[in-house]
């Protein structure tokens, strides 16, 4: 399958240089992205993640990758590094550390080196799979059904005149033919046909003998019960593998598949880990409303939404540090700077929190430079202050790496606080 590779946020790619590096025509590139947008918008309420813009394309508001039509096409989240060798190790990290935290975020270490995004979450999918393959998820489903043999519990009504067929009875059985190892097994099926790497492709064919057959899965996809929690990552997985595809099994090139994640978002809840990561001593108040003000003639409230309250402990009692994700910053990710529209949320901030300090994390890297969290800049306006913060996440998928960056973030953000509240 023939893949390019996008940038988030980041330059723009001629058509032409694309459509020549796949070779098809430009037209058909146009078509293929057009659709694809239409398909995104759908299925994850992403308005044109790619834009066509002068014989241009840029992605924007989503990183992963993407089959349609033949053509592959990764997209480079703007937090990481596209010259680092583990980028995909570190965005799968994330991705999943947002949504289920650091416990379910980890990656296995048999998936170094991977060159294709698809060819490490096939991986994760066996890895995770393997390990409770033993203890496979099974259902009693009731079955009803007539014969002269008795297996099952009989119907009174039939003891003196059965059918034709038989007597009519009923069995419970305990089996592995379920909605979850549908899921399970529709994403299997999909990994299948999108992985290069031959003995990951024989390993996912052993998963879908072992779970066939399967009725198609019903949509919405049903959350897994908590009995069956030792299946939560493999079956996360895999809804995520299917929320593109729609309840019909298999793959095919006229389908959209493949595995995204919501950038913002992932940068939102990554940040607000970090925070609680780095200061697990003290306490952190996340995703909380606070009144701003009033809103006439309705009467209604104007409220402010911080990502995250540190309540610092002083001698005078807690002090309300206000710790904020920015993402869609124009600046570069190595010459960062503050926006005014950045700034007078802060003052928002500070007025509803009664807060003078109010920190700002935006993604940074800068490869001359090892350190991954940087003060880049500090404004403040009377009492208040505002203070940009840029973390690296580079090689954050190695446990030792992301202590590194929690303490180094602990570090500078305590030595600042410390120096804006004396």
């Amino acid at each position: 399958m023939k893949k390019i590779t996008l940038y988030e946020y980041g330059r723009t790619q001629g058509i032409e240089t694309l459509s020549t590096e796949l070779g098809i025509p430009k037209e058909r590139l146009i078509k293929t992205v057009q659709e694809m947008n239409v398909v995104l918008k759908s299925k994850l309420s992403l308005d044109n993640p790619f834009k066509l813009s002068d014989n241009t394309i840029r992605a924007q508001g989503l990183a992963g990758i993407i089959s349609y039509k033949g053509i592959e096409i990764e997209i480079v989240p703007k937090f990481l590094q596209p010259e680092s060798d583990d980028w995909r190790e570190d965005f799968y990290f994330l991705s999943n550390m947002s949504k289920y935290g650091d416990s379910m975020g980890k990656v296995s270490s048999q998936v170094s080196n991977n060159k294709s995004l698809f060819d490490l979450i096939g991986n994760e999918f066996i890895m995770g799979y393997l390990k409770n393959h033993r203890n496979i998820i099974r259902k009693y489903n009731k079955k009803k059904y007539e014969d002269f043999i008795i297996h099952g519990t009989l119907e009174a009504e039939t003891i003196l005149m059965p059918s034709e067929q038989g007597f009519s009875q009923t069995t419970i059985n305990l089996t592995k033919k379920n909605q979850y190892n549908a899921v399970i097994l529709g994403a299997a099926l999909i990994l299948k046909s999108l992985v290069s790497n031959i003995t990951i492709k024989v390993k996912l064919q052993k998963v879908i003998d072992e779970l066939s057959p399967q009725d198609i899965y019903k949509l919405p996809i049903a959350p897994l019960p908590i009995r069956h929690r030792k299946w939560e990552s493999v079956y996360e997985l895999s809804r995520d593998i299917l929320k593109l595809k729609g309840n019909k099994f298999g793959s095919g090139q006229n389908t959209v598949l493949g595995y995204t994640v919501n950038t913002w978002r992932t940068w939102e809840k990554f940040v607000s880990s970090l925070v609680s990561n780095s200061f697990p001593n003290q306490e952190v108040l996340n995703q909380h409303e606070y009144s701003l003000g009033i809103r006439k003639p309705a009467i209604e409230p104007v409220k402010v939404k911080p990502d995250s309250v540190l309540l610092w402990n002083t001698k005078n009692g807690a002090t309300k540090i206000v710790v904020d994700a920015k993402y869609k910053n124009t600046s570069s990710r190595v010459d960062l700077k503050i926006s005014e529209a950045d700034i007078y949320q802060s003052l928002a901030f500070a007025t509803a929190l009664n807060s003078n300090v109010i920190f700002l994390i935006y993604p940074h890297f800068d490869s001359s430079n090892d350190e991954s969290t940087r003060i880049f800049e500090r404004i403040k306006i009377k009492n208040v202050n505002i203070v940009g913060v840029g973390v690296n996440v580079k090689g954050i998928s190695n446990k030792n790496n992301r202590v590194t960056i929690y303490k180094e973030f602990s570090k500078n953000i305590k030595i600042l606080i410390r120096a804006l509240l004396r």
